[in-house]
């Protein structure tokens, strides 16, 4: 049985429940409108949220269910009951999945329910991911131990860390945003506006589910991160250090003082969102995130693999023309980046 979900605290409780990832969480449907329209539902009671988007020139929408239906037993059981509603009942022309699993068992499952591979995931298919469950000293201690020097370097240079709370620093996004342009402006990434950062903080900073860490140098902050929290993960999903701050090992202290702080939180783990693919045991070196994946991989977590995007097309006519859409977009970021 689906049922549609209009009550938020409705939501989080059967989210919590089933220990959804944030972006299954109500608070992430509203961070992507108005680009896309959340539907949020639930079979039984597991709680689903599929991101709507309407094809350009023609009367038909998609889904995107992003992290979601993590285990072979909810594949099963709730899978087919989804289809048959987005399909008959939202009229969907094809759905998005990506699972919010590393289990093959998983992929096994979709493949026999007609689920077929598409290529690359919207969100990080491969991560570096820090146990948190023994303990600060245990943690530290797994971590490189140039790492550790590094981290000590930089309390002697005089860095220190604040923490950003929504309730308490009414600044917390420009001194953010100010090294995040800093970042940007030198590397390929694109990265988006002050108005999506103000978003997410407006929306998650309320409930304490974000923070921001600032490391400063002589009074002048050089290095920011932006975290995201669910019950049992932290996750680093926006960051870095400035020029300043990486000659003082900044960035080292800056990413141990947000292991910490999760620690302090009770999360359990700790997810780096995002390394490159590993190619005969190593980052591979042509993909854009291999360096920071180096510097990463020293924090003594371990490399996680996602499973792939699938997808179930019931309009394959209107399915061909999201394809082309595809393309023309990856050829405006080509321009774009140039």
């Amino acid at each position: 049985m689906v049922t549609l979900v209009s009550d938020r605290n409705s939501y989080l409780k059967d989210s919590q429940e089933y220990e959804l990832n944030f972006i299954q969480s109500w608070e992430w449907g509203e961070v992507k409108k108005p680009n896309w329209e959340p539907l949020r539902i639930k079979i039984d009671n597991y709680p689903v949220t599929v991101l709507l988007k309407k094809l350009p020139l023609i009367n038909a929408k998609f889904g995107y269910i992003p992290r979601a239906l993590g285990s072979a037993k909810h594949i099963e059981k709730y899978l087919p009951i989804l289809e048959k509603y987005l399909k008959n009942e939202i009229g969907l022309s094809h759905v998005i999945l990506e699972p919010n699993s590393t289990n093959l068992n998983v992929k096994d499952a979709l493949v026999d329910l007609g689920w077929i591979q598409s290529g690359h995931t919207i969100q990080p298919q491969n991560s570096n991911i820090i146990s948190l469950v023994e303990g600060e000293e245990v943690v530290f201690a797994r971590m490189s131990g140039n790492y550790r020097k590094k981290i000590r370097r930089a309390m002697k240079h005089g860095c220190e860390i604040e923490i950003l709370s929504y309730a308490n620093d009414v600044d917390a996004i420009e001194r953010f945003y100010k090294i995040m342009d800093e970042i940007y402006h030198r590397t390929k990434f694109i990265m988006s506006g002050k108005d999506y950062f103000e978003k997410i903080w407006n929306t998650f900073g309320p409930l304490n589910n974000a923070k921001i860490l600032v490391v400063k140098y002589e009074g002048n902050d050089v290095g920011s991160i932006m975290y995201l929290y669910d019950e049992n993960v932290a996750y680093e999903l926006y960051g870095g250090t400035g020029q300043a701050g990486r000659s003082i090992m900044a960035n080292y202290l800056l990413k141990w003082e947000g292991i910490k702080h999760a620690i302090e939180m009770g999360k359990k783990s700790y997810d780096q969102w995002g390394v490159a693919p590993k190619v005969d045991g190593v980052y591979d070196p042509k993909h854009p995130l291999a360096n920071i994946s180096q510097f990463k991989s020293g924090f003594g977590g371990e490399d996680v693999e996602f499973l792939p995007q699938f997808i179930k097309v019931f309009n394959p006519l209107a399915y061909r023309f999201y394809k082309i859409g595809l393309l023309l977009n990856r050829l405006k970021l080509l321009i774009k980046k140039a």
